[in-house]
């Protein structure tokens, strides 16, 4: 398995439900409203908030600091959308950030 393809199945999800689950559960933002916000359905914030994934995704899940986090829910709440895709790139490099390097291969193009 390469590192893009890891980062897709287990690490964006990771980044997803931490994120999912600051917006329901510290925000009171409604799933309908959250799924709205990271582009998936309200049933998969459903399976985020509730912890009903894969345990290597959450064992990646626990690898993420929740104050880091918490700084890009708070300008995600206040309507900055583009900071969905920053957090989530921050998780990759975070989680590890010899295989995860998505946004400099992008850039690099």
């Amino acid at each position: 398995m390469t590192s893009y393809i890891a980062a897709y199945d287990y690490v964006v999800p990771a980044a997803r439900a931490s994120i999912a689950k600051a917006l329901v559960k510290k925000h009171n933002m409604s799933e309908k409203d959250a799924a709205k916000m990271l582009g998936v359905t309200q049933a998969a914030i459903s399976k985020y908030v509730s912890s009903k994934y894969s345990q290597k995704i959450k064992d990646i899940e626990g690898r993420i600091d929740p104050n880091e986090i918490d700084g890009y829910v708070s300008k995600i709440v206040k309507g900055d959308d583009v900071q969905v895709g920053n957090c989530i790139c921050h998780v990759c490099q975070m989680v590890n950030p010899f295989d995860c390097k998505i946004k400099e291969a992008a850039e690099a193009v």
